[in-house]
């Protein structure tokens, strides 16, 4: 079973995509086929990796027929995840960094103003501000 997720931008009505939805399960060599409405995806499953060429200028025909302005993107990358695992560890960096000023800031008893600046530093990395601008 190959899975394949396709990218239908632009797509901006929810009856265009179950009628696109509904196309696509008709065409031969499609097993299943849904379309994620909010996140511009369509799904399609198969088992001949070979008639997927042929599927796609189906897809591709389907879809314009249905949302002439929709762009169907076979090739895309998805980088939210990636993204999301960047922010995560960004924010790991920061309360690890912020943490360390802190306690060095309680621990060794600088000058008053030094302190101050290590707690206000320290501030602006707990809550990511400093390192990451949010």
């Amino acid at each position: 079973m190959i899975k394949k997720e396709i990218l239908l931008d632009g797509l901006d009505c929810a009856n265009c995509a179950l009628k696109i939805e509904d196309s696509i399960k008709h065409i031969e060599g499609v097993n299943h086929a849904s379309v994620d409405f909010v996140t511009q995806k369509l799904n399609i499953e198969t088992i001949d990796l070979n008639k997927f060429e042929l599927i796609k200028d189906k897809v591709i025909y389907n879809v314009k027929k249905i949302e002439p302005d929709v762009r169907v993107v076979f090739d895309y990358e998805n980088k939210s995840n990636e993204t999301t695992k960047q922010g995560i560890n960004l924010e790991i960096v920061s309360l690890v960094l912020g943490s360390i000023v802190f306690l060095t800031s309680l621990i060794i008893k600088f000058d008053v103003w030094i302190n101050i600046s290590l707690y206000i530093t320290s501030i602006l990395l707990l809550d990511g501000k400093l390192l990451f601008m949010r």
